[in-house]
């Protein structure tokens, strides 16, 4: 079949939307469209993707009407027989492409988008829960028009039509982190005692620089590397005011802008500890992080906020310390628990590791989507 990955908000280089989906469906012999900003860099990495370019986002409007009919215009002059959705700001395409094309859309659902509505504190509440509705309201033409759903987990499935919707968990692809570990010169060296890769909000660098904090007033030294692209409001700057503020510098916390996908192994493993410190939020409850994976396939141990997703795994391979959320108290004595005891810190490690190999990693979602293109093409 020929089918059309498309988002109008995520990087084209996702690790979900690229890395996993859309190089998966390459391989499973799909003629593969590529929709995306900037998505002609992919030509580099696989040329048998046809890769077409979105204008940036400050110029696309993707949720104005013209910005809506753009994208539409570009998807449909491919003539697919799939458009495989990755954005909720583009439901309404899949809707006008399944009016005018005999085409089957499938929305791929990465979080809980109504929930996350809920979250944009620089609106006012009542604003945030209408646009919560509109959301939800959104996703409900999708599960009734569309041909299938894709969840990234099963906390999300429930909001779904058990008949069309089937979850890709977002395990990590091992062969791509293995490939990484491999690429360039690094002994792996522990250069530092926590690491968090990844967005960051304010809630996340509270935390992380608050246990920083916290051990340094026990008298230890630590070392924290943020990697992020730090879209907080000030940026990069008011991340290095907090720290000031909090009395640390640049020897207890290395800030570092976003890396390419393939450096991120390699600073987990150069790292003694992987922290989560999600928000007790609502939208939370339904997303399993998959740092936890990643983390765990590298080769460290894990502390992360107790919430439901990230517990049903930790549960399972007591690979990781669950910390009450907004606990600054307990991340920091975990996190000094781990690094006094190397021997229990890597047996937690690998019982992790072990856990991602035989279950949690992408092959096996690779299956799934397989078997989900073959009802498609039926």
């Amino acid at each position: 079949m020929k089918v059309c990955v498309l988002t109008s908000t995520h990087k084209w280089n996702d690790n979900r939307v690229f890395y996993k989906e859309t190089l998966s469906l390459a391989d499973l012999g799909h003629e593969v469209v590529y929709i995306a900003q900037e998505a002609t860099n992919a030509i580099e990495i696989d040329k048998r993707i046809k890769c077409i370019d979105l204008p940036p986002k400050n110029k696309l409007g993707a949720t104005s009407l013209k910005g809506m009919l753009n994208i539409y215009k570009v998807a449909k002059r491919e003539k697919c027989d799939v458009y495989h959705l990755q954005d909720p700001d583009l439901i309404y395409v899949g809707l006008l492409l399944k009016m005018t094309t005999r085409a089957k859309v499938v929305y791929d659902v990465h979080e809980d988008y109504p929930n996350d509505m809920l979250t944009k504190y620089y609106l006012k509440p009542y604003k945030r829960h209408i646009l919560k509705y509109c959301m939800a309201f959104s996703e409900c033409l999708a599960d009734v028009f569309f041909d299938a759903i894709v969840t990234a987990d099963n906390f999300v499935l429930k909001q779904f039509s058990s008949k069309k919707a089937v979850v890709l968990y977002n395990y990590p692809d091992t062969n791509l982190i293995d490939e990484a570990l491999r690429r360039g010169e690094c002994d792996y060296e522990k250069k530092w005692d926590v690491i968090f890769p990844g967005t960051t909000t304010e809630y996340i660098i509270n935390t992380i620089l608050g246990v920083a904090k916290c051990m340094h007033d026990k008298g230890r030294e630590i070392k924290v590397a943020i990697i992020s692209p730090f879209v907080v409001n000030g940026g990069m700057e008011w991340v290095r005011t907090r720290v000031k503020e909090l009395g640390l510098d640049e020897n207890n916390v290395h800030l570092q802008k976003r890396v390419p996908t393939y450096e991120v192994p390699r600073l987990i493993r150069a790292s003694k500890v992987g922290i989560i410190p999600w928000e007790n939020v609502l939208k939370l409850h339904k997303n399993i992080p998959t740092k936890l994976f990643e983390y765990w396939y590298c080769g460290i141990p894990v502390v992360v906020a107790d919430l439901p997703p990230s517990a049903q795994f930790v549960n399972k391979a007591n690979g990781a310390f669950l910390i009450k959320p907004d606990s600054i108290e307990d991340y920091a004595e975990k996190i000094i628990y781990l690094l006094d005891n190397p021997d229990a810190a890597n047996r937690m490690a690998e019982i992790g590791r072990e856990l991602v190999v035989k279950e949690c990693n992408w092959e096996a979602e690779k299956i799934k989507l397989k078997e989900l293109y073959e009802r498609l093409s039926m």
